[in-house]
């Protein structure tokens, strides 16, 4: 706390005045003696006590309202950054004016007085002091600006910058205040604008001047959606500002003060962008403007939709959960949930109430009538402050077949007694029969899963499994080194392998079958294979905790529990190795299932072969749901996903058209390739390779929502796959759905990240101009001081008035002697006349 006009302060000698004005009526007074007064005694003591603090109330009253004025001139001010607290100068000055004003009041006591002024002394002392410390340290620390500056807006486009406060969504303060910066900047200084959303995007990315083309791109700017990554948006401020010429630099960066993107907890990532700003000529200051919050809210949002698997066919219905959550302060009141597919098939299911911070889920069971890409739009039917998390997409590719390729080691000509003949009748039961399609559609000819069954000596020949999905080596003891290397390359690719060890597998090739990088590829050792014989293991279900065994410990509704397991392999797993996890175990604490991952696919192995000789697990209904399950998991890494994170760049792999080209849909022209933003802004892509292989990449993933991929016709997408509706290849930005939480940065976020930049949050758009031209931002309190002082003005006229009143000193009183009233002069007369009345009355008042 300091004073903007400090010479101001001298004026506190004007205490002296109602000081002196007491003292010099106290003079004025004389005593008279009076024989008659002796009868007055007693009642003078207790008036004495009243006129005192009568007295001490009125000048406490008048001191106090000279301090006051003079502090509302001097104008008392309370900097941002204050090192010295306000309880420390505004209570001693007013701690002062009342020791002052006892002092005088008790001035006829030497003692009393001497200490109370030295201690009104010594307090002002102490606040001028602080004070003018206080004025020295901030006079060093912002030091006016002169010259040309650099400066580097950054606007946060966050989802919650949506949210309306007193009647206006913060992003259009945040345009407001980026306005106040622009207009705040002298003619020479250059500027730059930078949306700070999912990834940064820079409407001008370079210094610039030109003052007008700024204003130009703030009148058209709109949120990006998505959370805000601050930091990478200040990395690309220190490029731009790196680009100015001027020694001064600052960076304004105007937020609502979420701490989704902050990561304030992770050192790295801050003492890198302390070295990014270390490269120019001096660290700029950034200025966080911090927008105003509500503090209570009504939000629901759809907090995501999840599918059962990730492979989904057209054989059978997929379930799909949407998470509802209450991110607001209120509860939300009973409403539903709308599906849409294709934004044609919807299914409504009702929500609700939900409690403040609490979710819910809702589930559907969809059968897709068509291979291909579909939109799927989850919609919540209900009203609140942030309407824009009310819906959320996803693109689900539903595949048309699922190759998988079963290596048997141990063929038979006996029915179901080969290694994979449990398998191959779980995945194809009926293949070949129609069955009527679940809410309509074409008449479905075959299951999704495909497989081919290939005996140990047939797989020799095969030394490219890019055909398939998956590969499953049952009771395979070995594979040629050609074949082995050819399977690793294609997990590393994002194929999956599935190796059921039975009687005739080789402990030494798989132990020491490794990759071309010379990595391991089985996830564990064969450590020794076990009869069990009369007392045969089983599943311990309480430790299934791989997505692939859900189903097989769902109690009530799996019999996995009457599995009886007669021979099995131990595995033994490097707990060292971060890429194995064990999924499941058995009731003696052996591992059931493992898990590596290798590349971008995995490999699982089980305990025991997936055939009747080790065990009855294929006899029992549990098997086939854990077969398709398995076969899912290790297939899903080859199923493009196209839902991305925000931010990240996706990539396109453009193979032939495979499809004819329908009549009706969108096409770009020939050899090129458009975006379609979900803003509905097309950008155009640079395509690399030549000749049928080509390779779209796109980087501007900022915007969360619906985008489309256009081709020309004779294009085919990813993997040459089937198109939507529209002819174009559909994929989701996703958002995140922390974002509608508000969870806002606290003091100590801003002084951990101070830690590595120079930090100034500022409260209000004055703060935030003050601080960016080099004023002193903080806020003045003389306008508080005014009130005060007139308060007091109109307290001490009160008090005044009142002590008038019940003195009657403003009332002129006639005294009578008697019941009529005697003239002094007349009854001098008498008295001389009557000498012996005269005596008697001087005797009668000189008697004690």
């Amino acid at each position: 706390m300091t004073f903007l006009n400090p010479a101001v302060l001298l004026g506190l000698a004007a205490i002296a005045i109602p000081i002196l004005i007491h003292l010099f009526h106290r003079r004025k007074a004389r005593p008279v003696e009076w024989g008659a007064m002796r009868f007055l005694l007693s009642s003078l003591a207790s008036r004495t006590r009243r006129i005192l603090l009568e007295e001490l109330l009125l000048m406490v009253l008048r001191c106090l309202l000279i301090v006051l004025l003079v502090m509302a001139v001097a104008r008392l001010f309370v900097p941002a950054r204050s090192i010295v607290p306000w309880p420390i100068v505004l209570p001693a000055l007013l701690s002062a004016a009342v020791l002052a004003a006892v002092g005088a009041v008790m001035w006829a006591r030497r003692l009393v007085r001497t200490v109370l002024l030295g201690l009104a002394a010594l307090l002002v002392g102490v606040a001028v002091f602080a004070s003018s410390a206080e004025y020295l340290f901030q006079g060093s620390q912002w030091t006016p600006v002169g010259g040309e500056r650099d400066i580097a807006i950054i606007i946060d486009g966050s989802m919650s910058m949506t949210l309306t406060v007193e009647g206006r969504p913060n992003f259009q303060r945040a345009v407001e205040d980026a306005a106040v910066v622009l207009d705040s900047c002298q003619a020479g200084d250059t500027v730059s604008l930078i949306l700070a959303g999912p990834a940064p995007r820079a409407p001008v990315v370079a210094q610039t001047s030109d003052h007008e083309q700024v204003a130009s791109a703030l009148a058209t700017l709109q949120p990006a959606g998505g959370s805000m990554e601050p930091l990478a948006a200040l990395d690309v401020a220190a490029g731009a500002l790196a680009e100015g010429h001027s020694a001064a630099k600052r960076i304004v960066l105007i937020t609502d003060g979420q701490d989704i993107g902050w990561d304030v907890q992770n050192e790295a990532r801050w003492q890198f962008l302390e070295g990014s700003f270390a490269q120019l000529p001096a660290p700029p200051e950034v200025v966080c403007r911090v927008l105003p919050m509500p503090r209570r809210y009504n939000n629901a949002a759809i907090g995501g939709i999840a599918f059962s698997r990730r492979v989904v066919g057209t054989d059978r219905p997929a379930g799909i959960d949407v998470k509802v959550m209450n991110c607001g302060t209120e509860t939300v009141s009973r409403s539903a949930v709308r599906l849409t597919i294709d934004g044609a098939r919807t299914f409504e299911q009702p929500v609700g109430p939900i409690a403040p911070q609490a979710a819910e889920r809702v589930r559907y069971d969809v059968q897709f009538d068509a291979p291909g890409p579909h939109v799927v739009e989850a919609r919540l039917l209900a009203a609140d402050d942030m309407p824009v998390d009310d819906a959320d997409l996803r693109v689900v590719n539903v595949l048309e077949r699922l190759p998988v390729l079963l290596v048997d080691g141990s063929p038979s000509t006996r029915p179901l007694e080969g290694a994979t003949s449990f398998m191959e009748i779980a995945l194809a039961p009926a293949e070949g029969e129609d069955r009527p399609p679940d809410g309509g559609g074409a008449a479905f000819g075959r299951y999704l899963v495909e497989p081919t069954v290939v005996p140990i000596t047939g797989v020799r020949d095969i030394l490219d499994f890019t055909q398939y999905r998956l590969v499953v080596l049952a009771d395979v003891s070995q594979l040629p080194p050609p074949v082995s290397r050819a399977l690793a390359f294609f997990v590393a690719r994002g194929g999956g392998l599935l190796v059921a060890p039975g009687g005739n597998a080789d402990p030494a090739f798989y132990n020491a079958w490794t990759s071309a990088e010379g990595g391991r590829v089985a996830p564990c050792s064969l450590d020794g294979r076990l009869e069990v014989g009369e007392d045969p293991a089983r599943l311990g279900l309480h430790t299934f905790t791989h997505p692939a065994l859900t189903l097989l410990a769902e109690e009530g509704r799996s019999d996995a529990g009457d599995a009886t397991i007669e021979a099995y392999w131990r595995l033994a797993v490097d707990e060292q190795d971060g890429s194995v996890r064990v999924g499941g175990m058995l009731d003696d604490g052996s591992p059931f299932l493992v898990e590596r991952k290798l590349g971008e696919g995995y490999v699982a192995m089980t305990a025991l072969g997936l055939g009747r000789r080790d065990s009855n697990l294929p006899t029992l209904k549990c098997f086939v749901p854990f077969v398709h399950e398995l076969v899912y998991y290790l297939s899903a890494p080859m199923v493009a996903d196209a839902n991305v994170r925000a931010g990240f760049p996706v990539a396109f792999d453009l193979l032939p058209r495979v499809e004819p080209v329908a009549a009706e849909g969108e096409y770009a022209a020939q050899g090129e390739a458009v975006i379609v933003a979900p803003s509905g802004q097309r950008r155009a892509l640079a395509l690399a390779g030549a000749g049928e292989a080509r390779r779209a990449a796109f980087a501007g993933t900022c915007e969360p929502g619906l985008y489309r991929l256009v081709l020309p016709p004779d294009m085919g997408g990813p993997e040459g796959g089937r198109t939507w509706k529209d002819g174009s290849f559909p994929f989701v930005v996703l958002r995140e759905p922390e974002e509608s939480r508000l969870s806002l940065l606290t003091t100590a976020d801003f002084e951990r990240v101070g830690r590595h930049v120079d930090l100034f949050p500022a409260r209000t758009t004055d703060e935030m101009r003050a601080a960016l031209v080099g004023d002193i931002p903080g806020a003045e309190l003389w306008k508080h001081l005014a009130l005060c002082a007139l308060v007091t003005l109109l307290g001490e006229v009160a008090v005044a008035r009142w002590i008038t009143i019940q003195r009657r000193s403003h009332v002129a009183e006639e005294i009578s002697f008697g019941v009529e009233a005697v003239d002094p002069r007349s009854l001098r007369a008498v008295l001389e006349k009557r000498p012996a009345l005269q005596d008697e009355t001087t005797a009668g008042a000189a008697k004690p």
